[in-house]
């Protein structure tokens, strides 16, 4: 996806801590990738993880050595790889922008850019619907498609040509969905149906989509996140939950999570109306996340802007409940000055403040219903406390003045 950003800044609302315990390898350049940008990852029918960077082509990693495939040693058309799906016959197929569009097997390179006539105009995300055709969202040539035979071009529907497209997914029902620069687009293969923050998105700038196990879209946007039920949208943003409104990726693990890559907060991760983080203070190499991807083993991949993380995605935590906030504590006063005191009817366990940016500021156990903490060395801000009881936590906000 096409890199452009602008600077936001952000509150971090800490829910839970279990997934810091993942413990996360890194790889950069000095490992054998090719860049340590990293845009796209795609895992294919063997497990080898195949990696598109923005500045040195295509990597190969198949758990024991690295490979890389470049304009140099292969004679790929681009080393701006944006984009890289694994088709039905195991050809790896790669975008770029500008120099369009190619696919790749066994060392072997074909191009298609005189074929579809999008040479100079770059190809931002591929996707592979449910009949193994694949679409390929253009920088400024719309939308197209190839079923293994044909390629077809929508230059009869003008909401199809016109946009500069960033993003596709498919719906349970088979829906075509779209992201582009001005808009969502749903399309049944006829009509087009055209949603904008008119109808409750957080923004048109639309960067990136997915479906969820339960069929649900989630846009990500340069303003957030949303979600679409059929009916309305839903969305997220710095207010309730995200680390960051700029978000670069959505992906669904087995557990129906959401896994969000945002441009400057990191992972943030939804399950059950509850929200998780991972960034550089758990060993991210960058906050800045522009692809994720599962393997067979249950092992996350994320690609960032300073190198590759894996770690063992966490277990499905449908056991952890949320705490009643009003009957177990509050904080007082609020907004505060030297002390804050924690009270409740049942205050026990371990109390963990975050800054802003979701930096740990404080930890400590407490088995006193009326706590008193010194807050007197905090720099003025917002702040974070985070109650961990057992299997339960929740969370409450103070301001620091």
């Amino acid at each position: 996806m096409k890199k452009i950003y602008y600077t936001l800044s952000f509150i971090v609302t800490l829910t839970s801590i279990k997934v810091y315990s993942q413990q996360i390898k890194n790889y950069t350049y000095q490992d054998g990738l090719a860049d340590n940008d990293v845009s796209s990852i795609v895992i294919d029918y063997y497990g080898n993880k195949w990696f598109g960077t923005y500045f040195g082509g295509i990597s190969k990693f198949d758990n024991k050595n690295w490979n890389t495939y470049n304009t140099s040693n292969v004679g790929i058309p681009d080393n701006n790889i944006q984009t890289l799906v694994i088709d039905k016959n195991e050809n790896l197929w790669a975008g770029s922008i500008p120099y369009g569009l190619f696919s790749f097997k066994n060392n072997q390179v074909q191009t298609y850019n005189s074929e579809i006539d999008i040479y100079n105009k770059g190809v931002g995300e591929i996707y592979k619907s449910k009949d193994n055709s694949l679409w390929f969202a253009t920088s400024f040539d719309g939308i197209l498609k190839f079923d293994g035979n044909k390629w077809v071009k929508f230059d009869t529907i003008s909401a199809l040509l016109n946009n500069e497209f960033f993003s596709i997914t498919e719906d349970s029902v088979g829906n075509m969905w779209f992201g582009s620069n001005g808009n969502l687009l749903k399309f049944d293969g006829k009509k087009v149906v055209k949603y904008t923050t008119k109808e409750g998105l957080p923004s048109d700038d639309i960067r990136c989509l997915a479906t969820d196990l339960d069929g649900k879209i989630w846009i990500g946007t340069s303003l957030g996140l949303s979600f679409f039920d059929g009916v309305k949208f839903t969305n997220y943003s710095i207010s309730n939950g995200l680390s960051d409104n700029w978000i670069n990726t959505i992906k669904i693990d087995k557990y129906n999570r959401k896994w969000v890559g945002t441009h400057n907060g990191g992972i943030c991760i939804l399950e059950n109306q509850q929200w998780r983080y991972i960034n550089t203070n758990q060993g991210l190499p960058s906050n800045s996340v522009h692809a994720i991807a599962f393997d067979n083993r249950n092992y996350v991949w994320v690609g960032t802007e300073n190198g590759v993380s894996t770690f063992e995605n966490f277990e499905a935590t449908a056991d952890i409940t949320t705490l009643n906030t009003s009957d177990i504590f509050s904080i007082y006063p609020n907004p505060a000055q030297n002390f804050i005191q924690l009270k409740g009817s049942f205050l026990e366990g371990e109390i963990i403040i975050y800054n802003s940016i979701g930096n740990k500021i404080l930890e400590k156990r407490i088995t006193d219903s009326n706590e008193i903490i010194d807050i007197s060395n905090f720099t003025s801000g917002m702040y974070t406390v985070s109650l961990i009881k057992e299997e339960k936590y929740e969370t409450l906000k103070f301001i620091k003045e």
